[in-house]
């Protein structure tokens, strides 16, 4: 047989070893002034492995040795023919059923990899829109691709976005603003142009705020792994006593100029009104920073957080008392009582 081009051979061996039950690999070439003058074409059970001495894991032995292949020479014409070609197999070819599983026969499609982006969107990883798929075609036999498809396509989308996600996220804010007014937003970038700080609140939450914000509270202890961003909700409580979200911030650093221009933003965003009190933990940044911008509000400390630091402030004796622990916890969250009767009680 000869072909056009190598392409075209490759392709239609390819689709021959589908076919038939057996994936291939690449194997040697010869190249002649830049052009490739003929190529090897192998069964990817060709040649044994070779056991290593000293390995840290066992891996699945999967050559036997198959002498399969095909081999494409160059023309004088410019085209390639079959110079050579070996069918026989020293292993049994793979059944209908199984010849799911090739890697030659595994490749995702544009519905697939399009449900895959969707599901992002969703905090949906690979693994998950896998079985989803699965559950809408009825079994895994139907599905057309394996799991390390889904993952690798999922691995290739986050590195073609690794250097751009940035300015996604900031763009996204931008539709965001065109099809809701209210939404609003603020970010900066440092030196290197990297995304360093951002805040947003949208429409219901600036809402919220204008009925429930006398009161806030300030959670900077969450951390994202990949960004080594700092998560700062801006959280309330509503008239059902549920907690509600009136803006979210990230920030690359917890410094006073951090602080200070994430509290400026936050009050841009609420029409410059201060809450009457604002609950934070003990971060020396914001305890310098809070009061340089809501100068008209009181702060006070978390008492869970407080709480929690208890037992590293008093001795080992009182960490293992077990009455003192029910006994302070029951005087510091008893809501009736008034200073001098926490005085009196303790």
């Amino acid at each position: 047989m000869t072909f056009d081009s190598l392409e075209e051979g490759v392709k239609f061996y390819e689709t021959y070893a589908k076919a038939c039950g057996f994936d291939i690999r690449l194997g040697t070439k010869k190249v002649y002034k830049g052009v490739v003058t003929s190529k090897y074409y192998l069964c990817n059970k060709q040649g044994m492995r070779e056991e290593k001495l000293g390995a840290l894991r066992r891996r699945l032995v999967t050559r036997e040795d198959c002498y399969a292949k095909i081999v494409f020479q160059r023309t004088k014409e410019g085209k390639y023919w079959v110079y050579k070609f070996i069918e026989a197999h020293s292993h049994i070819l793979a059944s209908p059923i199984s010849r799911q599983h090739l890697k030659g026969s595994c490749s995702l499609n544009s519905g697939q990899k399009r449900y895959i982006m969707n599901n992002l969107n969703l905090n949906k990883g690979p693994t998950s829109s896998y079985r989803m798929w699965k559950e809408q075609v009825g079994s895994y036999s139907k599905v057309g691709a394996s799991l390390d498809n889904f993952k690798n396509f999922y691995r290739d989308l986050k590195c073609f976005i690794n250097e751009s996600d940035g300015q996604m996220f900031v763009e996204m804010f931008v539709k965001k603003k065109e099809i809701s007014p209210s939404f609003c937003f603020d970010f900066e970038v440092d030196d290197t142009k990297s995304l360093s700080k951002a805040i947003w609140a949208d429409g219901i939450s600036r809402r919220n705020y204008s009925f429930f914000g006398d009161s806030i509270s300030l959670d900077a202890t969450y951390g994202t792994n990949k960004y080594n961003q700092i998560f700062v909700p801006f959280t309330g409580v509503d008239h059902h006593k549920k907690c509600v979200t009136f803006a979210v911030g990230l920030i690359s650093r917890e410094d006073v100029c951090s602080y200070t221009w994430l509290f400026e933003s936050f009050l841009r965003a609420m029409d410059e009104k201060q809450p009457d009190s604002i609950i934070t933990d003990q971060d020396p940044a914001i305890k310098i920073a809070l009061p340089n911008v809501f100068d008209k509000s009181i702060h006070k400390f978390c008492c869970w957080h407080i709480m929690k630091k208890l037992t590293d402030k008093v001795s080992i004796e009182l960490r293992n008392d077990d009455e003192f622990l029910r006994r302070i916890n029951r005087l510091v969250y008893n809501r009736d009582n008034e200073p001098h009767e926490f005085e009196d009680q303790w």
